[in-house]
């Protein structure tokens, strides 16, 4: 991913657009809740305006539609990313992983997470199986390096520090 601030606008305007049409489309507030969170986390707006934002729109997901991952994966970022409550950010993306465990994304965040907390054993399944997923997604292949430098491996940590630039250089 290669994540505009034009495009997240337009992301936010569009899920609106969504949820004016059909108010109890949880996967619509889903997306809103990540377009917000992208919003704090990428693109410079003041996380303190955007933290309770997503964290609504991720909890309405959530109640129109428990079995939805993205409800989930939605709260795992706006705790983890925006506030840095890492152990519940784990919480979200776990239930999420376990509804949806072939999300790169998913387990991707979820392996950054367990790095976060220093929990690098249980980063690494996550991470390994987000780049089996998706070859081609850069942030696992980061956040596997940041794992091996967890553990004091410098050499395996460049090797796909590497391979995250190669594959998004930008």
């Amino acid at each position: 991913f290669r994540y505009k601030k034009e495009e997240n606008e337009q992301a936010i305007q569009l899920f609106k657009k969504a949820i004016e049409l059909d108010p109890d489309y949880a996967l619509a507030h889903a997306g809103l809740a990540d377009a917000y969170s992208q919003r704090g986390i990428r693109f410079g707006f003041p996380e303190s305006e955007w933290f309770d934002p997503p964290v609504e729109e991720a909890q309405k997901a959530i109640s129109l539609d428990p079995g939805l991952a993205e409800g989930y994966k939605a709260l795992g970022s706006a705790y983890g990313f925006l506030r840095g409550w890492w152990r519940k950010a784990v919480e979200a993306f776990e239930k999420a992983a376990e509804i949806n465990p072939d999300s790169a994304f998913i387990r991707s965040s979820l392996g950054q997470c367990y790095n976060q907390i220093g929990e690098y054993d249980k980063a690494f399944p996550h991470l390994k199986k987000a780049i089996a997923l998706n070859p081609a997604y850069a942030f696992p292949h980061s956040n596997l390096g940041s794992a091996y430098y967890g553990i004091d491996d410098p050499g395996r940590a460049e090797q796909w520090q590497k391979k995250a630039l190669e594959l998004q250089p930008d």
